[in-house]
């Protein structure tokens, strides 16, 4: 009983660990043990400065702005850094540059909710209500193997590109989900729409993939990224995939590979930053080049060490 209790709260600790490389895992070992131990925050030395936020800059696509902090301290100050040199830059007042916000992600114009997912255990099928461009619709009979279980939990993404809307359906946490694309006409036309079945392959649709999460699914259709909640115990709240997606004989084959965890996306950059939980280190996945950098700044003496990382679309970080 006691193993399988520890499993089971060591499990999000787990998945978190095969997102991390080698290099920083072996380096924040005893980071992961006390999250996965306490599930809290480990105490920093007093003195020590680390990276607790990440802003875009106006006039460079390859300059960030960093905000440093010190543990024990209320000093707050800014310095840019380079993405292709990896090199600190000045020291700035925070308010003093101009800032460009990240992506969210793809706006939906037909303004896409799914409100309910209502299972029928007597006939192993799912009712779903949907308001779409202002008209509440009701999509019903989606064949479903669990209608019966107890607490069933959904997530769902609008791709513009395809004028479809997925749905994704499980009844826990640690299962993975039921995908279904519902596709229409067009964005502004909800006559005609059909359901069709998805094949989900990839590493992000496995047990790391948290439809209890209020996390909201985040589309950038123009770089193939999607980005996804997290099942992690006080670690990043979601993980950002590669995609491709192929429509055969009315069923899609979505494929979707994890490539960082964490991650804001700078779309015009074409780049996801990643910056840890409190720490002095860097990830920087490009999406054309499909190599990710680390970067482990020495926030006193401006010294950078850099590690590369190549991912295939085939492959999840390990």
């Amino acid at each position: 009983q006691f193993l399988l209790f520890y499993f089971w709260k060591s499990w999000p600790c787990v998945i978190m660990s095969s997102f991390i490389s080698l290099p920083l895992f072996t380096a924040t070992a005893a980071f992961l043990a006390h999250i996965c131990n306490s599930c809290s925050l480990p105490p920093l030395d007093v003195g020590t400065k680390f990276i607790s936020g990440v802003q875009l800059l106006n006039d460079s696509l390859d300059d960030v702005l960093l905000t440093i902090r010190t543990e024990g301290s209320s000093n707050v100050y800014c310095q840019t850094w380079n993405a292709i040199t990896g090199t600190l830059g000045s020291v700035t007042e925070c308010d003093a540059v101009g800032i460009r916000a990240w992506n969210d992600g793809d706006t939906d114009p037909s303004g896409t909710v799914i409100s309910t997912v209502v299972p029928d255990a007597d006939n192993d099928v799912l009712t779903v209500a949907m308001n779409r461009n202002g008209e509440q619709l009701t999509i019903a009979n989606l064949s479903y193997a669990n209608a019966s279980a107890v607490g069933l939990e959904f997530k769902y993404w609008t791709m513009n590109e395809l004028n479809a809307t997925f749905l994704a359906v499980s009844y826990e946490m640690y299962s993975v989900p039921t995908i279904y694309g519902i596709q229409f006409a067009s964005l502004n036309n909800n006559d005609n729409y059909e359901v069709l079945n998805v094949s989900a392959t990839g590493n992000a649709f496995d047990a790391s993939f948290d439809v209890t999460s209020s996390f909201e699914i985040a589309v950038f259709g123009s770089l193939n990224l999607i980005q996804f909640p997290l099942v992690c115990c006080l670690c990043y709240d979601s993980f950002v995939a590669q995609y491709e997606l192929q429509q055969v004989s009315g069923q899609y084959t979505f494929t979707a590979n994890s490539v960082i965890s964490g991650g804001s996306v700078d779309v015009v950059a074409q780049r996801i930053y990643e910056w840890g939980l409190r720490g002095n280190a860097l990830r920087v996945y490009d999406v054309n080049s499909g190599e990710i950098e680390t970067y482990v700044l020495d926030l006193d003496t401006a010294a950078t060490i850099s590690l590369t990382e190549t991912l295939s679309t085939a492959e999840t970080m390990s």
